[in-house]
């Protein structure tokens, strides 16, 4: 009989604690419902692109070749106003990229064992 009694209980428990799990999901906010686990959420995709497809693919835009770069020791040494559209880059000196502007003689390269030569040790 405390078997049946217990086993009744239980059900009335679960029951009730569905109905306050819908009641919380239809009231709660989504960032603290544990029902929501995604909202405007894209779909999982890998955007794959063959190596012989690159070239000829128009979505594909490599960055190699030669950049311009103004190299400032601190922060406050940068210029100013490097962003603005007008601004003139013409004296800034050219990196190879893909490169490591410190072994193109930039900084001080932040690695350094005895066999890593710097560019002006070359």
């Amino acid at each position: 009989m405390a078997v049946a009694a217990g086993a009744a209980f239980l059900e009335i428990a679960l029951a009730f604690s569905a109905v306050a799990d819908a009641e919380q999901a239809a009231v709660a906010p989504d960032w603290e419902n544990p029902a929501v686990i995604g909202v405007t959420k894209v779909s999982a995709r890998a955007p794959f692109v063959l190596p012989g497809e690159k070239q000829n693919d128009p979505r594909v835009a490599s960055l190699n070749g030669m950049w311009r770069f103004g190299w400032s020791p601190a922060p406050r040494s940068r210029p100013a106003d490097f962003y603005s559209e007008d601004f003139s880059t013409n004296d800034w000196a050219r990196i190879r990229v893909p490169g490591n502007w410190q072994m193109q003689g930039f900084g001080m390269p932040t690695y350094r064992t005895p066999s890593f030569r710097t560019a002006n040790q070359m």
